[in-house]
C-alpha cells in the first residue's frame, strides 16, 4: 500500500481531483469536509501527510493545522495548506514558524508531485518549510 494522505477540504469537486490523482500517483486517500472531522480521524490514525484547504467551513486550515503543530505526535508530520487567495504576511509567517508548507492554487500536477515527492521523503525526515 502506498503512503496514506489525509486531504480535508469541503469542495467535492477538489476531493474528486485530489482522490484520483493521487491514487493514480500510488498514494492512499482519505477524504474529511471539516477540520472537525479530521481531528476525529487523527484520534485513532496517523497519515503520511495532510493535506489542508485553507478555508473550510469549522475553522480556517491554517489555524487548525498549527494547533496540530503544538501536539508532539503530530510536530514533524508534514502538512500543506493549500490555497488560491493571497495569505496576510501574519499567516505566512505563522505557517512558515510553524514549518507547514504553504501552497498556492492554480499548480501544475508536476509541481504538486514534486512538491508531494519532498514533503513525504524530504531530508528533515519528510519535512518542508516554507512556501512551494
Amino acid at each position: 500500500m502506498g503512503k496514506q494522505i489525509l486531504i480535508v477540504d469541503d469542495d467535492p469537486a477538489v476531493t474528486s481531483f485530489y482522490s484520483r490523482y493521487l491514487a493514480f500517483e500510488g498514494y492512499s486517500v482519505t477524504i474529511a469536509e471539516t477540520c472537525a472531522a479530521a481531528t476525529a480521524l487523527l484520534a485513532h490514525w496517523r497519515p503520511d501527510l495532510i493535506i489542508v484547504d485553507w478555508w473550510l467551513p469549522d475553522a480556517d486550515g491554517d489555524v487548525w493545522a498549527t494547533s496540530l503543530r503544538l501536539r508532539s505526535d503530530f510536530a514533524r508530520l508534514p502538512i500543506m495548506v493549500v490555497t488560491g487567495r493571497d495569505l496576510p504576511r501574519a499567516t505566512i509567517n505563522r505557517l512558515t514558524d510553524y514549518q507547514i508548507t504553504r501552497f498556492q492554487k492554480p499548480f501544475s500536477l508536476e509541481a504538486f508531485s514534486a512538491a508531494l515527492a519532498r514533503m513525504l521523503n524530504g531530508p528533515n525526515g519528510g519535512h518542508t518549510v516554507g512556501a512551494v
